[in-house]
Parts: C-alpha cells; structure tokens; sequence
C-alpha cells in the first residue's frame, strides 16, 4: 500500500462530506485511542450492530473500510501502518466475529489527516456502504486494497 499523504488530506473533506450525505445506517465511524488499532467495547459493540445492516442488506453491497490517523503525531509512514491496522482490526471483527462476507468488504488506509480540530477525532475507522459517489472519490485519489 502506497498512498500520498498529500492526497489522501485532499481526499478526505470530500469523503467526510459524504458521509453527512449518506443514510445513517449506511456508515459508522469508530474512533480509535492514540497509536492503537484496538477495538474498545463499545466499538466491538457498534461494529455487531452494522455487521446487521450490512447481513441483512443485499449480498452484492459493498462496504469500504477506511482507516486514519492523527498526523500531529507520527510520522507519515508510522502513520500509514496504523491506518492499515486499524482497518484490518475492522475488517477481522467484521468477517471473524461478526460473519460478514470478507467479499463485501475492501480496506482504504488514508494515512495521517487533520480533518478536525480536536485531533482525537482524526484517530478513526469509518465503514461506509459503497455507492458511486464514494467510489469516484475514492479512486480518483488511491486504489483500495483487499484484504
């Protein structure tokens, strides 16, 4: 996985903007502590509730999983492989614990951002349903990763 961080700050308003767009039980957005990719339990908790939606939904949906990190902290490549991790500790909660398809699934590591103000909050996973908006942002700016 090599992404530009350049890109990837680039990228991420415009990712954010849609998650405000998208239905609530489209994305869900788990914060992490600093330099972890644990999943805490209420985290773990959230995660069996959107594994639900997504089982119950249409098997041919598609879900992108995208990792950050706090860039104030870090270094880019540091930065970069906790993004990697903290999608796989989704990625593995959904499809080991929670039995979501491993097929619906892709991961999209962005690296270090500083969306917000309150830099804890950059310390997060996002799942989001894939539609062609997302897609379109998305590949315009990295190529997501399976597995």
């Amino acid at each position: 996985c090599s992404y530009g961080k350049e890109e990837t700050v680039k990228a991420l308003p415009e990712i954010i903007q849609l998650l405000r767009e998208v239905e609530n039980n489209e994305s869900i957005m788990i914060n992490f502590q600093l330099s972890s990719f644990d999943l805490n339990y209420d985290a773990r908790r959230d995660l069996q509730d959107f594994a639900d939606i997504i089982k119950e939904g249409p098997s041919d949906a598609k879900y992108i999983i995208l990792g950050a990190a706090d860039a104030k902290t870090g270094s880019a490549d540091r930065n970069m492989a906790l993004t990697i991790s903290r999608c796989r500790s989704i990625y593995n909660a959904l499809i080991y614990s929670f039995d979501v398809n491993p097929d619906q699934l892709e991961m999209v590591p962005l690296g270090g951002i500083t969306e917000y103000q309150d830099e804890t909050r950059n310390r997060m996973g996002i799942v989001i349903r894939e539609n062609s908006s997302v897609k379109s942002i998305i590949n315009h700016f990295m190529s997501p990763t399976k597995k």
